[in-house]
Protein backbone atom coordinates (compact mmCIF):
# COMPACT_ATOMS: atom_id res chain seq x y z
CA UNK A 1 0.00 0.00 0.00
CA UNK A 2 1.71 3.60 -0.84
CA UNK A 3 1.19 6.10 1.15
CA UNK A 4 0.70 9.56 0.31
CA UNK A 5 2.98 12.10 -0.37
CA UNK A 6 3.07 14.69 2.75
CA UNK A 7 5.52 18.24 2.53
CA UNK A 8 7.92 18.09 4.85
CA UNK A 9 7.79 21.10 7.18
CA UNK A 10 11.22 21.97 9.00
CA UNK A 11 10.25 22.17 12.72
CA UNK A 12 12.33 24.17 15.21
CA UNK A 13 12.13 22.57 18.61
CA UNK A 14 13.18 25.91 20.44
CA UNK A 15 10.13 27.94 18.56
CA UNK A 16 7.37 25.08 18.39
CA UNK A 17 5.63 23.02 21.01
CA UNK A 18 4.15 20.33 19.81
CA UNK A 19 0.93 18.48 21.13
CA UNK A 20 -0.68 15.25 20.34
CA UNK A 21 -3.89 16.55 19.64
CA UNK A 22 -4.90 19.92 18.16
CA UNK A 23 -0.95 21.00 18.67
CA UNK A 24 -0.27 24.67 18.85
CA UNK A 25 2.75 26.38 17.29
CA UNK A 26 3.84 29.14 19.38
CA UNK A 27 6.48 31.23 18.51
CA UNK A 28 8.19 31.80 21.71
CA UNK A 29 10.48 34.77 20.36
CA UNK A 30 7.55 36.83 20.40
CA UNK A 31 6.22 35.46 24.15
CA UNK A 32 9.50 36.72 25.50
CA UNK A 33 8.99 39.87 24.50
CA UNK A 34 7.14 42.74 26.38
CA UNK A 35 3.51 42.24 27.40
CA UNK A 36 1.48 45.01 26.11
CA UNK A 37 -2.24 46.34 27.42
CA UNK A 38 -2.82 46.80 23.44
CA UNK A 39 -1.02 43.52 21.74
CA UNK A 40 -2.92 42.50 19.01
CA UNK A 41 -3.40 38.35 18.55
CA UNK A 42 -3.82 36.87 15.20
CA UNK A 43 -4.40 33.19 14.71
CA UNK A 44 -4.05 30.97 11.64
CA UNK A 45 -5.25 27.75 11.38
CA UNK A 46 -3.52 24.89 9.03
CA UNK A 47 -3.79 21.00 8.49
CA UNK A 48 -1.12 18.57 8.73
CA UNK A 49 -1.25 14.73 7.44
CA UNK A 50 0.15 12.35 9.95
CA UNK A 51 1.81 9.39 8.63
CA UNK A 52 -1.02 7.46 9.03
CA UNK A 53 -2.89 9.59 6.76
CA UNK A 54 -5.21 11.27 9.58
CA UNK A 55 -5.51 15.44 8.59
CA UNK A 56 -4.44 16.95 12.50
CA UNK A 57 -4.84 21.21 12.84
CA UNK A 58 -2.38 22.33 13.77
CA UNK A 59 -2.92 26.48 15.54
CA UNK A 60 -0.33 29.34 15.21
CA UNK A 61 -0.66 31.99 17.82
CA UNK A 62 0.87 34.72 16.95
CA UNK A 63 1.45 38.13 18.82
CA UNK A 64 2.13 41.26 17.63
CA UNK A 65 2.58 45.11 19.63
CA UNK A 66 0.57 47.85 18.24
CA UNK A 67 1.84 51.27 18.69
CA UNK A 68 0.07 53.17 21.54
CA UNK A 69 -2.43 55.30 20.52
CA UNK A 70 -0.97 59.25 20.09
CA UNK A 71 -2.27 60.97 22.59
CA UNK A 72 -3.17 64.28 21.90
CA UNK A 73 -1.49 66.47 24.25
CA UNK A 74 -3.32 68.57 27.21
CA UNK A 75 -4.04 71.83 26.46
CA UNK A 76 -2.50 74.04 29.52
CA UNK A 77 -5.55 75.32 31.74
CA UNK A 78 -5.85 79.35 31.14
CA UNK A 79 -7.98 81.47 32.74
CA UNK A 80 -10.10 83.20 30.56
CA UNK A 81 -10.07 87.28 31.42
CA UNK A 82 -13.44 88.95 30.72
CA UNK A 83 -12.78 92.19 28.25
CA UNK A 84 -13.59 95.16 29.89
CA UNK A 85 -16.68 96.73 28.37
CA UNK A 86 -16.04 100.33 26.88
CA UNK A 87 -18.79 100.92 28.85
CA UNK A 88 -17.45 100.07 32.02
CA UNK A 89 -16.41 103.22 34.35
CA UNK A 90 -12.92 103.14 35.45
CA UNK A 91 -11.76 105.53 38.68
CA UNK A 92 -10.13 108.57 37.49
CA UNK A 93 -7.54 108.96 40.73
CA UNK A 94 -6.46 112.03 38.49
CA UNK A 95 -10.27 114.00 38.78
CA UNK A 96 -10.19 112.65 42.52
CA UNK A 97 -7.38 114.17 42.95
CA UNK A 98 -7.81 117.37 41.63
CA UNK A 99 -11.21 117.32 43.00
CA UNK A 100 -9.27 117.66 46.78
CA UNK A 101 -6.92 119.80 45.55
CA UNK A 102 -9.73 122.15 44.58
CA UNK A 103 -11.34 122.00 48.03
CA UNK A 104 -10.79 125.50 50.08
CA UNK A 105 -8.68 124.51 53.55
CA UNK A 106 -9.81 125.84 56.75
CA UNK A 107 -7.38 128.67 57.81
CA UNK A 108 -5.35 128.64 60.94
CA UNK A 109 -6.35 129.33 63.91
CA UNK A 110 -10.40 129.38 64.69
CA UNK A 111 -13.34 131.92 63.79
CA UNK A 112 -14.98 134.72 66.17
CA UNK A 113 -11.07 135.82 67.97
CA UNK A 114 -9.83 138.37 65.70
CA UNK A 115 -8.10 140.37 68.10
CA UNK A 116 -6.15 137.05 69.42
CA UNK A 117 -4.45 135.73 66.07
CA UNK A 118 -8.01 134.57 64.52
CA UNK A 119 -10.15 135.31 62.22
CA UNK A 120 -13.99 136.68 60.93
CA UNK A 121 -15.66 134.24 59.17
CA UNK A 122 -17.48 136.54 57.13
CA UNK A 123 -14.47 138.77 55.80
CA UNK A 124 -12.47 135.33 55.07
CA UNK A 125 -15.50 133.77 53.22
CA UNK A 126 -15.64 137.13 50.97
CA UNK A 127 -19.56 136.24 49.96
CA UNK A 128 -22.23 138.34 49.23
CA UNK A 129 -23.96 139.67 52.35
CA UNK A 130 -27.35 137.74 51.00
CA UNK A 131 -25.47 133.89 51.03
CA UNK A 132 -24.07 134.81 53.92
CA UNK A 133 -27.48 135.76 55.64
CA UNK A 134 -28.80 132.95 54.17
CA UNK A 135 -26.61 130.12 55.41
CA UNK A 136 -26.47 131.99 58.72
CA UNK A 137 -30.27 131.66 59.14
CA UNK A 138 -30.36 128.07 57.87
CA UNK A 139 -27.46 126.59 60.73
CA UNK A 140 -29.52 128.64 63.38
CA UNK A 141 -32.30 127.24 62.58
CA UNK A 142 -31.29 124.01 63.02
CA UNK A 143 -29.17 124.07 65.76
CA UNK A 144 -31.86 125.57 67.93
CA UNK A 145 -34.09 122.65 66.85
CA UNK A 146 -31.76 119.18 67.50
CA UNK A 147 -28.99 120.50 69.44
CA UNK A 148 -28.50 120.89 73.40
CA UNK A 149 -27.33 124.43 73.21
CA UNK A 150 -26.12 123.96 77.05
CA UNK A 151 -23.15 122.09 75.59
CA UNK A 152 -20.40 122.78 73.97
CA UNK A 153 -19.37 121.92 70.00
CA UNK A 154 -17.16 119.03 71.26
CA UNK A 155 -19.91 117.48 73.44
CA UNK A 156 -22.61 117.24 70.77
CA UNK A 157 -23.29 113.94 69.51
CA UNK A 158 -21.54 113.23 66.20
CA UNK A 159 -24.51 112.09 63.88
CA UNK A 160 -26.66 114.79 64.63
CA UNK A 161 -23.99 117.44 63.79
CA UNK A 162 -22.70 115.07 60.58
CA UNK A 163 -27.02 115.33 59.99
CA UNK A 164 -26.65 119.55 60.02
CA UNK A 165 -23.62 119.01 57.76
CA UNK A 166 -25.57 116.76 55.07
CA UNK A 167 -28.72 118.96 55.35
CA UNK A 168 -26.61 121.90 54.64
CA UNK A 169 -24.50 120.91 51.56
CA UNK A 170 -27.83 119.61 49.94
CA UNK A 171 -29.43 123.09 50.58
CA UNK A 172 -26.41 125.37 49.62
CA UNK A 173 -24.44 122.96 47.38
CA UNK A 174 -21.28 125.53 46.57
CA UNK A 175 -20.36 124.30 50.48
CA UNK A 176 -18.64 120.79 49.27
CA UNK A 177 -15.63 123.16 47.61
CA UNK A 178 -14.22 123.76 51.60
CA UNK A 179 -12.45 121.00 52.75
CA UNK A 180 -14.10 118.86 55.48
CA UNK A 181 -16.99 121.22 55.63
CA UNK A 182 -15.75 123.75 58.21
CA UNK A 183 -17.22 126.22 56.75
CA UNK A 184 -20.81 124.47 58.69
CA UNK A 185 -18.54 123.17 61.53
CA UNK A 186 -17.66 127.39 62.14
CA UNK A 187 -21.04 128.13 62.00
CA UNK A 188 -22.23 125.75 64.32
CA UNK A 189 -20.03 126.78 67.33
CA UNK A 190 -20.17 130.08 66.80
CA UNK A 191 -23.92 129.73 66.91
CA UNK A 192 -24.00 127.15 70.07
CA UNK A 193 -21.49 129.73 71.48
CA UNK A 194 -23.88 132.85 70.76
CA UNK A 195 -27.55 129.97 72.38
CA UNK A 196 -25.20 129.12 75.68
CA UNK A 197 -24.56 133.00 76.09
CA UNK A 198 -28.24 134.12 75.44
CA UNK A 199 -28.99 131.11 77.69
CA UNK A 200 -26.86 132.32 80.21
CA UNK A 201 -28.15 135.74 80.17
CA UNK A 202 -31.82 134.56 80.20
CA UNK A 203 -30.78 132.20 83.47
CA UNK A 204 -29.07 135.17 85.22
CA UNK A 205 -32.25 137.26 84.83
CA UNK A 206 -34.67 135.08 85.65
CA UNK A 207 -33.25 134.39 89.28
CA UNK A 208 -32.20 138.75 89.32
CA UNK A 209 -35.87 138.85 88.87
CA UNK A 210 -36.81 136.22 91.50
CA UNK A 211 -34.30 137.83 94.25
CA UNK A 212 -36.18 140.94 93.32
CA UNK A 213 -39.18 139.68 94.02
CA UNK A 214 -38.32 137.95 97.14
CA UNK A 215 -36.62 141.12 99.00
CA UNK A 216 -39.96 142.56 97.85
CA UNK A 217 -42.04 140.19 99.60
CA UNK A 218 -39.85 140.91 102.37
CA UNK A 219 -39.44 144.47 102.52
CA UNK A 220 -43.67 144.35 102.93
CA UNK A 221 -43.15 142.10 105.78
CA UNK A 222 -41.74 144.75 107.96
Amino acid sequence: MAYPQHRKIPLFLDQIEMRTENFAMVDRSLLSAPSSPLAHTSISQSTDLHRTGTAKKSTTVRFSSMPPPQTPPKQPLTTSTRPESPLTPKPNSDAASNENEDQIPKPVSEAGRPGRGGYNLQEKLGWPAQRFKNVHGFIRTRVKATLDCSLPFSDQPLHKLQNIRDEAVVNYTFLRTYENCWVVDDLIRARLKTEKQSLKRNCDAKLAKETRAKEAQRNSLH
